[in-house]
């Protein structure tokens, strides 16, 4: 008995290892941005079963950054393997297609179902693997998420059998990929406007979304994706200072939002996000710096949706700069960790 106990204890930490390894890959594997704005209610009733399903379907994509890829496809005559996922609280009993992804490099990827049918109900699955336990994401016609390299199965599940002699079950399936984080171009000389805080009030008229890059969309301090293109800002703050940056003179319909992240490429982290989901009303952000050196941040203004005209993606953008906040013990690197 007492061998059998030691052996047990033996093994324990290597149970434990292993363990930690799976969690970590599970974590590298995929970090989700957001789920659709338009997700249904969880189903009262839903009990999940777990199924495997071929490794190899007929559909296969390959995946690059900055890529674009749109198929018109449908669920009709297609295989009926999975029945649920634990990643998404309703049962998906009808026919789904399945696309194994191949992800050449570590990505952003966000997947969106459009031109559905009225008399289907469509749902959206990313996996890990042919197994339906390795849900990374459910979502009802969207989501976005950042993949580490590496082979991906996509599900277009239906939540119920449909009639195969009608055409129900169409969609058109949009794949969109970015590179990880912020665009390093945007911290690099004459990506950004460069703004030094003085103690003063900095007000820029006339500035403007329409036909600006999209360069940033989504991230994990955000809300739904934000499809305009942004401005830039460089705002150099310096040691023990405040600055307030309010959106003002917005165009009519404008709904403007605004991100501050602390630097440039896939670590990045995101300081602050502003979106008070108000069209012609502006926004208002406030950073501190209670360190003794300067830091600079960099500030987008960003739009839900991109303006159509020039008269439509007008703003003015202030930056009340204050002196002498009073120095705390906070760090910046803690200073960050409360917006992420």
């Amino acid at each position: 008995m007492r061998s059998i106990i030691s052996n047990c204890r033996n093994i324990l930490p290597v149970i434990s290892a292993l363990l930690a390894v799976l969690t970590a890959a599970s974590v590298l594997a995929a970090r989700p941005i957001y789920r659709g704005l338009d997700d249904k209610p969880a189903d009262p009733l839903y009990t999940p079963s777990r199924a495997v399903f071929d490794c190899q379907p007929p559909d296969s994509l390959t995946l690059t950054v900055g890529s674009t890829v749109t198929l018109a496809d449908s669920t009709v005559g297609r295989d009926m393997l999975v029945n649920s996922y634990p990643c998404a609280p309703w049962a998906e009993t009808g026919h789904e297609l399945i696309y194994r992804l191949n992800v050449a490099a570590d990505l952003q990827l966000a997947a969106r179902l459009s031109d559905l049918d009225a008399f289907a109900d469509l749902d959206l699955f990313l996996l890990t693997d042919c197994d339906s336990d390795s849900c990374l994401v459910g979502a009802n016609t969207e989501f976005g998420l950042e993949l580490t390299a590496g082979i991906y199965f996509l599900i277009v599940d239906t939540t119920a059998p449909l009639d195969t002699t009608t055409t129900r079950g169409t969609f058109t399936l949009t794949l969109e990929t970015r590179p990880l984080g912020v665009p390093d171009a945007i911290c690099e000389a004459g990506g950004s406007l460069p703004v030094t805080c003085d103690g003063t009030t900095i007000s820029i008229a006339d500035e403007n979304l329409f036909e600006q890059p999209d360069l940033i969309r989504e991230y994990d301090c955000g809300t739904s994706p934000k499809t305009s293109g942004e401005l830039w800002y460089a705002v150099t703050l310096p040691g023990t200072h405040e600055v307030t940056i309010n959106v003002i003179n917005v165009s009519v319909d404008l709904d403007v939002n605004l991100w501050l992240f602390d630097g440039c490429g896939p670590t990045a982290a995101c300081l602050r996000f502003v979106d008070d989901n108000l069209g012609s009303e502006g926004e208002t952000l406030t950073w501190v710096n209670d360190l003794d050196v300067p830091v600079t941040a960099y500030l987008a203004v960003d739009a839900v949706r991109p303006p159509s005209v020039s008269a439509a993606g007008a703003y003015t953008i202030e930056f009340q700069c204050q002196s002498n906040v009073p120095v705390s013990s906070t760090s910046f690197g803690s200073l960050r960790a409360l917006y992420r």
